[in-house]
């Protein structure tokens, strides 16, 4: 950047830009203050050298990596037979399967829903799941929450989606295949709204046998929250937490993600794997404000929800 302008005030302007989106990229990052990048040595940049003019060590090492990829994954034959030939997507965030198991990828735009931190994100891909162009396959795993989300609270529109166009048909072990189907959910209809205050417990309505319970959270933080935002990166996110999911801890979620509709009860015919099926059938939860490291209740502020629900066919 220095070398780019003639004029050398111009280019210390440019330098200290640089090294400002260092610092923030730098602050973006969870890194341990001792850890380091190695430097591999001589011994690494031969090994690499021999590896790019001999294309059997090549191919022998890729092979090798594939297999330790299949083993760490550990995709039951069936449901790779269950994906075949046809377009995939991979979710909520394992593409290595893809290499893995040279499947035919689709994804999704935003491919992995941990990312999906905005609303406008999260409707790109129920678009694309609603279209014509989307994946007829999706290959999904049931892990366990990934940088303390809810599977089920990442990519809100992209999960309500899932339920609605696509079925499973394999489920073996964590991996199950999900086919795109006609939709099979109804109009939204509206259920109830309250206003909540600080980290009491909410009672979560229920809809009636055949009807998904969604949620939309409107909170808005306190100047606190704002004001140290200006500063760094958004000090923590909100959470919401689930006395009755499989952790009783809470989970993050994105302001922006706040809005949902959040999925929070699904009929008992939708079938779903064991972990998720535990998220999915909820009647309390409670919202947590986070600053900085210390959980902080606002028991002034009221934060409104309300809740609507889909008729499943």
């Amino acid at each position: 950047l220095m070398l780019r302008w003639p004029r050398r005030y111009v280019g210390w302007l440019a330098l200290a830009a640089a090294s400002v989106g260092l610092v923030g990229a730098l602050n973006a990052m969870d890194l341990d203050p001792w850890q380091r990048l190695e430097p591999t040595g001589a011994r690494g940049f031969a090994r690499e050298a021999r590896m790019l003019v001999d294309s059997a060590r090549r191919e022998r090492t890729i092979a090798q990596s594939r297999a330790a990829v299949r083993r760490t994954l550990a995709i039951d034959p069936a449901v790779i037979d269950a994906v075949g030939a046809d377009p995939v997507h991979v979710a909520p965030h394992e593409t290595s399967a893809v290499w893995a198991y040279g499947l035919n990828w689709h994804p999704v735009p935003q491919f992995q829903s941990f990312s999906t931190w905005t609303g406008g994100l999260d409707r790109l891909n129920a678009d694309r799941m609603g279209s014509s162009d989307g994946p007829p396959v999706i290959l999904r795993e049931s892990t366990a929450r990934l940088d303390r989300h809810n599977p089920l609270f990442e990519s809100p529109r992209e999960n309500v989606a899932l339920i609605c166009d696509y079925r499973q048909t394999r489920l073996v072990g964590r991996w199950e295949v999900l086919r795109r189907t006609a939709n099979r959910c109804g109009p939204e209809r509206r259920l109830s709204s309250v206003r909540v205050r600080g980290t009491d417990p909410i009672t979560i309505p229920a809809g009636r046998a055949d009807e998904m319970v969604l949620a939309r959270i409107r909170w808005s933080p306190g100047i606190a929250w704002r004001l140290q935002s200006l500063i760094v990166r958004p000090p923590a996110m909100p959470e919401i937490g689930l006395p009755q999911g499989p952790s009783r801890q809470t989970y993050r979620i994105p302001r922006a993600l706040l809005g949902g509709p959040l999925v929070l009860r699904v009929p008992a015919d939708v079938v779903l794997p064991h972990r998720l099926r535990q998220l999915a059938d909820l009647e309390t939860m409670r919202l947590v404000h986070m600053l900085s490291l210390i959980h902080i209740s606002e028991p002034t502020r009221r934060t409104p929800i309300s809740y609507a629900v889909f008729c499943l066919k």
